[in-house]
């Protein structure tokens, strides 16, 4: 079975602002932790909130992908992986909704599967990830 591996496509000012925002909170949470004394659970805390959610971040930033299989659609953020039977996908379209979801750039694909579920996506090349729908599930509406 041949699975493809397609990359995300990411926007510089939404990278910018992504980067930006986790390097500005590293800093503060640093020098909090040097210039107050904390209780045990503040500073389990500010150690959550300044540490591990922006290293989660670039986990999710710097390991994302999309597979296509003849079976499944793997998207995968980081620690988060959600695989979606090619069958069970109704419709993909086009949109520019930014609170769609957290998928960076703005052009985006939504699928939808099952009954009522939909992810967004942003493959990097959008025809080739199409095509390879396409060619292994013919019954998708491209909208």
């Amino acid at each position: 079975m041949i699975v493809i591996r397609f990359k995300p496509d990411k926007d510089l000012w939404m990278s910018a602002i992504c980067w930006i925002g986790m390097l500005i909170v590293i800093a503060c949470s640093s020098y909090a932790l040097i210039a107050v004394t904390y209780k045990f659970w503040q500073f389990i805390i500010l150690v959550l909130l300044g540490f591990v959610i922006p290293i989660l971040i670039f986990w999710t930033w710097t390991s994302a992908y999309y597979e296509v299989g003849k079976r499944h659609l793997v998207i995968q953020y980081g620690p988060f992986t959600t695989r979606i039977p090619l069958a069970d996908i109704h419709s993909i379209r086009k949109t520019n909704n930014p609170i769609s979801s957290s998928v960076p750039p703005l052009k985006r694909m939504e699928i939808q599967y099952n009954d009522f579920e939909s992810v967004s996506i942003s493959p990097k090349d959008t025809e080739e990830f199409m095509n390879h729908i396409e060619e292994y599930c013919p019954h998708i509406m491209l909208k």
